[in-house]
């Protein structure tokens, strides 16, 4: 049995949401603490390249839509689309921010 493998791309506003991310971080604790905890999203982010379907399906916000609870403090937005077999990572949203409104 073959798994299949999609493409993950993090879309440039997620990226930027991540560097915003360790940059509060690191005025809050420590450059370490940030640069670990991010390298866990991106990690995160990449292992949706297998089973990217097994997270919360939101088909009531977009077609394809999901979002996933990481480490208990974000939460991480994402498209899978079949057709071309691409992840795209929308979204990084952490400490309980309003992600359905920023939609």
């Amino acid at each position: 049995m073959t798994i299949k493998r999609y493409t993950v791309k993090i879309e440039e506003e997620a990226q930027l949401q991540i560097e915003d991310l360790e940059i509060y971080i690191c005025e809050h604790d420590s450059p370490k603490t940030a640069s670990e905890y991010c390298d866990r999203i991106y990690d995160f982010c990449e292992s949706l390249s297998t089973f990217p379907k097994r997270f919360t399906h939101r088909e009531d916000i977009r077609k394809g839509f999901y979002e996933a609870g990481f480490e208990r403090r974000a939460t991480i937005t994402y498209s899978v689309d079949d057709t071309t077999d691409i992840v795209s990572v929308f979204g990084v949203y952490y400490g309980g921010q309003d992600w359905e409104a920023h939609l």
